[in-house]
């Protein structure tokens, strides 16, 4: 809902590797904003390239000015990972933390069990 109580259309799309210079900017403006590290925009931007083209590596875009740029930008990685040139295994803490904070679920309500995924009911 917008701030006087209408609906908010969001549109969503999926990127590909043309889109991998705006799907760059988005990532290093989070990291940016919030502290953590980035390799900058344009070595994600050339990562991004050749992943988005591939079945490891989807990125979606999301706006809500139809004619307006993307603001909103997932990202959703199977290895290699796009922050570093070579396997990650270690948690991201920082990540887990900030979505933690907004809300989602990182303990199966149901099991107790460490989630290996987050997610929010709304």
């Amino acid at each position: 809902m917008d701030d006087d109580g209408g609906t908010v259309r969001t549109h969503v799309r999926r990127a590909g590797p043309e889109d991998a210079g705006m799907v760059a900017r988005l990532l290093d403006d989070f990291n940016t904003e919030f502290g953590s590290p980035t390799p900058g925009a344009a070595v994600l931007a050339e990562r991004l390239r050749r992943l988005l083209g591939s079945e490891q590596t989807s990125a979606w875009l999301g706006w809500q000015d139809p004619g307006g740029a993307p603001d909103g930008v997932a990202l959703v990685t199977r290895r290699p990972n796009v922050w570093w040139d070579g396997p990650v295994d270690a948690p991201d803490a920082d990540a887990r933390r900030f979505y933690r904070r907004q809300g989602f679920q990182e303990i199966d309500p149901e099991t107790g069990d460490h989630a290996l995924l987050l997610w929010h009911q709304i």
